[in-house]
């Protein structure tokens, strides 16, 4: 219905309520296996990485859309079809899987974590 919002609200919306949590406890059951079974061994340890550095990576995606996409930045809010923002997004990915385990093999955590911690505690803990 290329995206008509009637359509959506009378077809979309309903279906989403039902497809949409059993697609995302599937999702979760290919992980869960995919990570028992060891499949992909180096894209678990990037993975891993990422997630050690979640609060960086969070802040940096933020950052780095903000730039590319509003006014401060270059201003493409509006300008990507869904292919060219998935490609946005994928190299974001990528970026940032390429970047966690580049970064913790010189630190044992991220930056903003880092942070994160000294205000916290006021200075950083014997396991950070």
């Amino acid at each position: 219905h290329n995206f008509d919002f009637l359509a959506m609200i009378r077809f979309g919306f309903p279906l989403m309520d039902i497809s949409g949590p059993l697609v995302a406890l599937g999702h979760i059951a290919l992980i869960c296996l995919a990570y028992h079974r060891g499949w992909l061994p180096r894209l678990q340890t990037r993975l891993i990485a990422a997630g050690r550095m979640a609060f960086t990576n969070y802040l940096s995606q933020t950052l780095i859309c903000g730039l590319l996409f509003f006014g401060f930045g270059l201003g493409w809010y509006g300008t990507f079809n869904r292919p060219a923002l998935l490609g946005v997004t994928l190299g974001i990915w990528a970026l940032q899987l390429w970047w966690s385990p580049w970064w913790l093999t010189r630190f044992r955590m991220g930056p903003f974590e880092w942070v994160w911690r000294r205000l916290t505690y006021g200075k950083v803990g014997p396991s950070g």
